[in-house]
Order: C-alpha cells, then structure tokens, then sequence
C-alpha cells in the first residue's frame, strides 16, 4: 500500500503548484522513513556521532581562539629592534648603534604609538629600606636555594626608560600616577610606589641615594606611583627573603640615561621597543620597519608580541591544534561511515525509486527525497548532538589541560594577581559558530545521500522493467 501510495503520489504531483510539489516530497520522504526503520535508526545513531564530534571540536575551538584575547590585550603590540645575531656575536661591535635617529626613524611608521629604551637593575637603597608588605607564605622562614641569593632582600629594582609611561605595567593599565609626574631626561627624578613611599616617609621632592656598580647617585621623588599588584609568596619561593627584591612595590623608575650612568652602561647600546596600537597592526608595522634604509647586517627586528605569546600561550595553541586535528579526524570519519553505510543500503533503493521514475517522476524529484529523507533523520540527530557535544568538549579541554599541567616544570616564586592567564574556558556556542555549524550539517546530509543519488541517477527503463534493479 505504501508503495502504491508512493506512485499515485508521484502522479497527482503533476496535478498541482510548487506547494502541491512540495508537500508530496515531504511525505514521500516521511514514507521512506517509516517503511525502513533499521536504515533510520542506524543513520540517525552515525548522525548523532559525528555532530556530537564535530560541534564538541568546534566548541572547543572557538573557546580556545577567544582565549587567545585576553592574552595578547596583557602582552600589548610591540616589536624590538635588536642586534643582529651574526653581527653580536663578531669581536669589537660595542658600538653606539641604537641612536636617537635610529629611534626618531622607528617612530614614524605608522601605527606607532611611541618607542623606548631601557635598562633595568639591582640597586642598593642607601638612606631607606625596600618595602616588605606580602602575602601568603613568610620568605623570612624560607630558606634560599642558592647562596648568591643572600643579601638580596634588601636590593630594589631600578628601571630607566626613555618613557616611562611606555613600561609595561602603565602601557597596560596596571599602574597609575597619583602624584607628581614622570621622571624624564629633562626632569631627573624616580618614580616610586605608594606602598615604598608611606614605609619610607617620602613625598614629592624627597631625596633617595642608590649604591650600584660601586657607584652611588642621588635622586629627588618625582612621583608616587599606584599599583594594581599584589605581592603574594608562594611556597615555591626559592630565594628567601630575597623575593622582596622582586616586589612590585619595590619597582623604582628613573629615566633611561640617568639609569644607564649609575649601572655603568651606554643607553645607545640598548635595544629600541617599539609600541603598536594593535596586534593587529604588528606585522604591518614590521614589514615597514624592514623596508627602511638601515644597516641590516647589524640590526634584527623581532616580533616581541609573537615571542611573548609563544611563551605565555603554549597551552592555548595546544589546545587549537588539538581541536582542529580531531575535526579534521571527525570529518574523514564522517565521509567513511556515511559512505560504507549508504553505500550498503543504496542497493536497496532502485527498485521503488525505479518505479516512480518509469511512471514518470523526474529523477531530481528522486535526487530531492534522499536529500529530505536524511534531513529528517538529521535534525533529531542533532537534538541528541547538543548536550553530548558539550560533554565531549569539556572532555577534551579537561584532558588537554591535565597533560599541559603534567610537561609543566615551571614555577614561580611570587604572584601578582595579574599574571595573564592562558587558560581556555569553555564557552557556550554562539551564533556564528552555530552558523557554520549548520553548513557543516547540510554537507554531513548530502554526503549521505551521495551513494543512493548516484544509484538512483544510473537507473534505466530496461533495468527497471527486468527487474535488474531490485
């Protein structure tokens, strides 16, 4: 009956409009489902499989390439004009190359927002004492592991920057002014922590004496500086009471030439940052940079921005090569399955379809019911597919995640609280995801229909007639 139904269907197609069209396809294709169950469900489970391991890659992905952002807004956009490693390591090249003309020439790129030297070191406080503020474990009860650590609980950090509002912790919004002003070429001075100058005493216009490099020098508080930092110990620690020398509190800042006096260094020697105003614009602003008439046997331009993310971000990258090789895996194993599968049951088809067409239907009209017939069987598939897909990407990620932890030997010895966290969370699919997800679908569902289309598009009147086709 169902048969007959399927041929009488197809002869009153020719009866009515493209509603009339349509709505015989649909049921033709309700038909084929509910006449071969086993087909059905045994595709429906493949369906199910492979969106639930597809979406869960895509999920995954997507998660990992949004967390690729919070990173790289904590590095900031910058390349480094260095030395060039042959010419480094050449015998007598301590020249003065890194010259104000060399940097007023890096400035004009476009997209630039500034450039910078600097030069950091230890310092010895000589008329006040580091800051000891902390949290979580005691280095004074922590042992050091190294004896050249000893002593250093007393030693400050002394930065000197062509800008100081370059540096990174005020170029990202880590620290603020709220007194006084940049110390700068012009204005001699240090730039000091809240923190350091209430243990201290101190206030604009103070006077602080360093001790480094067997020289001293004497320097007036400029401005006070507010940190978003923390300073908390880990049980990690293993210098001792020599971390307080790594305190953000303990950061003082001075401009580039006063710095590089004291420590004994030329500050043309010092390589040139340059500052991007987005990530985006990096490569651009390089590619620009090299296209300038300089010496390039003696310089080298780094991208800073891709080298700082190699090494914060290993984990992120992991996790998107990882994804995207299982979604390539899932997509061959799509075409396999859904090939031996309708493969099997294509010879099955003919027959009926046979029929229709030698009573006239067209075979796109055929073409277009396997098409249906599967869409039907897919959109179950996918309400199955849904929730499993999210398990299976929080799967993946906790699996990830564990083996990064495990090759993980690093520790630190203090935190700040805003350390980049390369860490991929997972995220809730959004629209565009799931809009390429649905092409992903609809591709699944013509691969399918692939083996029955072409058996059904091979047929002949004689092979139907003999029953060659059955």
């Amino acid at each position: 009956m169902k048969t007959m139904f399927r041929v009488y269907a197809v002869r009153a197609r020719k009866m009515g409009g493209v509603g009339r069209e349509v709505m015989l396809l649909m049921k033709n294709a309700f038909l084929e489902l509910s006449r071969k169950k086993t087909k059905t469900f045994l595709l429906c489970f493949v369906f199910t499989v492979i969106f639930t391991g597809e979406l869960g890659a895509l999920t995954v992905l997507d998660s990992a390439r949004a967390a690729r952002e919070p990173v790289l807004a904590g590095i900031g956009a910058t390349v480094t004009l260095e030395w060039a490693p042959e010419y480094a390591e050449k015998e007598g090249t301590e020249d003065a190359v890194f010259t104000e003309e060399v940097a007023a020439k890096l400035a004009s790129a476009g997209h630039v927002v500034g450039v910078n030297q600097r030069c950091s070191d230890y310092a010895l406080p000589v008329d006040f004492k580091n800051c000891r503020r902390y949290e979580g474990e005691d280095p004074c009860a922590q042992e050091p592991g190294n004896l050249a650590d000893e002593g250093m609980e007393d030693w400050v950090v002394l930065e000197g920057d062509d800008r100081i509002d370059l540096a990174d912790a005020f170029r990202l919004g880590r620290a603020e002014v709220v007194s006084g002003e940049y110390p700068s070429s012009g204005r001699a001075g240090v730039l000091i922590s809240r923190q350091l100058a209430e243990d201290n005493g101190l206030d604009i216009g103070s006077s602080m004496n360093f001790s480094a490099h067997g020289k001293e020098a004497e320097l007036t508080v400029a401005g006070i500086y507010e940190t978003k930092a923390s300073f908390i110990v880990t049980e990690d620690n293993i210098v001792g009471p020599g971390v307080f020398a790594f305190s953000p509190f303990n950061r003082i800042y001075t401009d580039a030439g006063t710095a590089a006096e004291l420590f004994g260094m030329e500050k043309a020697e010092q390589p040139i940052d340059v500052y991007v105003d987005t990530p985006g614009h990096v490569q651009a602003v390089g590619e620009e940079i090299r296209g300038m008439d300089l010496d390039w046997s003696v310089y080298s331009l780094v991208n800073t921005t891709t080298v700082a993310y190699s090494d914060q971000a290993g984990a992120i990258e992991a996790v998107i090569y990882t994804s995207g090789i299982f979604f390539a895996a899932m997509s061959a194993f799509s075409a396999i399955a859904l090939f031996l599968v309708m493969g099997i049951w294509a010879a099955r088809f003919p027959y009926e379809d046979g029929i229709c067409l030698a009573l006239g239907a067209s075979r796109w009209f055929a073409v277009a019911k396997l098409f249906v017939s599967s869409l039907f069987i897919a959109l179950p598939s996918l309400v199955l597919a849904l929730p499993a897909s999210r398990w299976l990407a929080a799967g993946i990620l906790e699996a990830k995640n564990a083996e990064t932890a495990g090759m993980s030997g690093e520790y630190a010895t203090f935190a700040t609280g805003l350390e980049p966290v390369a860490e991929v969370a997972l995220k809730n699919p959004d629209a565009g995801l799931l809009a390429g997800f649905a092409f992903v679908v609809l591709a699944v569902v013509l691969v399918s229909c692939l083996a029955p289309a072409g058996a059904v598009c091979r047929l002949k009147p004689r092979e139907i007639l003999s029953g060659r086709c059955a």
